[in-house]
């Protein structure tokens, strides 16, 4: 049985620096989604898969665009008829509440419609059998570890695979790595994280299939997989239809030369992109013709010439490099930084870059359960090199 899984596409979210309050912005939104949804049916014909798992967050807003709702049906309608079954579950950002009861979602698509863990049953052409488990959100946040509900494998069907979309603590249905793990599943598809991540090799979260911000860039991707009677084979599958890049203007302040190097980076593209242009902060004149109209028209008919579809998504400019200095520093003050940063919720927010890389993944949980220690033991270092008392436990 082969199969993709998918997460966290946030298809009516515009990309990084992208107005879609202008004509300008809602045009470019309207054709990516339109090249996203044409590319994802290509390659679901071409890895002639047998189910589509699509774990969460299809939608950035709860309140999606209606013609990009009803593009994605037309697209899981066109998906269906490659003899492909779907499977879909809703996440934080698009909760199935009562627009995604009313969209036209073609019959026979899998839906997870509430917070109770269920489990949907199937077969693929080769005539093997299998079981689903999964939970749909109904608001913006569930607190609940929905994976102590979920049934231990199931030996009526050849393999069983589970759908999550969560984190591993906080309000986005938390849970830990053993209890999915205590479910013996062939595969667990989890959503939530932008950036693809391997827990287990029958566990990982796919990332975002089209990256949307510059910080995602190494996203853009879903999981291939195939289980057979031998076990479980995976491979990173390619699934984003825009690069995210970066065009650096390091010393530059003289707009000739700024656009011949624009024009030097245009002939280097050779896929679908999303520029950020990042200039030197001190780059005063070329600033103030990037943010002026002369300098907008000049990107646009840059642009316009090529065969490649090309945006001009952000100007960012580098940071001054600089050393802080404190004073006055009391230990009340880091007291209350203490407690304000053990908190679950702050912690969390901090240790999330971390699980970006996956050498990191086995010391997550120990991290979690002593973040008193870990919290004091930073703020000690900085009381350290300020120079003062340490604080206490």
């Amino acid at each position: 049985m082969k199969g993709l899984h998918i997460a966290d596409l946030h298809l009516d979210r515009p990309f990084e620096g992208m107005n879609i309050l202008n004509e300008d912005g809602k045009r470019q939104l309207s054709v990516y989604v339109d090249d996203f949804l044409r590319h994802l049916e290509e390659i679901v014909k071409q890895t002639e898969i047998d189910i589509l798992l699509v774990c969460g967050d299809t939608f950035h807003e709860a309140a999606p665009d209606d013609q990009i709702l009803a593009k994605w049906c037309q697209c899981l309608a066109n998906i269906q008829a490659l003899d492909v079954e779907v499977f879909i579950s809703f996440g934080n950002h698009d909760p199935y509440n009562d627009i995604q009861q009313n969209a036209p979602y073609p019959p026979g698509i899998n839906l997870w419609t509430s917070e109770h863990v269920q489990t949907f049953y199937g077969e693929t052409k080769q005539h093997e059998t299998y079981a689903i488990t999964s939970f749909s959100y109904q608001n913006a946040s569930l607190k609940e570890d929905k994976a102590l509900s979920f049934p231990k494998r199931l030996t009526s069907s050849q393999y069983h695979l589970g759908m999550y979309h969560g984190q591993e603590s906080g309000q986005y249905a938390p849970f830990h790595q053993s209890e999915l793990q205590a479910c013996e599943y062939d595969y667990m598809a989890l959503g939530h994280y932008h950036h693809p991540m391997i827990f287990a090799s029958n566990m990982r979260y796919a990332g975002t299939g089209q990256p949307k911000l510059f910080k995602e860039r190494d996203a853009g991707q879903g999981w291939l997989f195939e289980l057979t009677q031998q076990g479980l084979q995976v491979q990173s599958q390619p699934i984003a239809v825009y690069k995210l890049i970066s065009w650096s203007f390091s010393g530059v302040d003289d707009i000739d030369i700024f656009q011949a190097q624009c024009l030097t980076y245009l002939k280097d593209i050779q896929h679908a992109s999303i520029i950020e242009i990042v200039v030197d902060y001190e780059a005063y004149s070329l600033l103030a013709y990037l943010q002026a109209d002369e300098g907008n028209e000049w990107l646009k008919e840059c642009i316009s010439h090529t065969d490649i579809p090309v945006f001009f998504g952000k100007l960012s400019v580098s940071a001054k490099e600089e050393t802080v200095y404190i004073d006055g520093v009391s230990g009340g003050f880091l007291s209350e930084l203490v407690q304000n940063y053990q908190g679950e919720e702050l912690f969390t927010m901090l240790e999330e870059p971390l699980t970006y890389q996956e050498a990191l993944y086995p010391y997550l949980d120990c991290l979690t359960e002593q973040r008193l220690d870990v919290v004091t033991e930073a703020m000690n270092q900085f009381r350290s090199e300020l120079g003062g008392e340490q604080i206490g436990d």
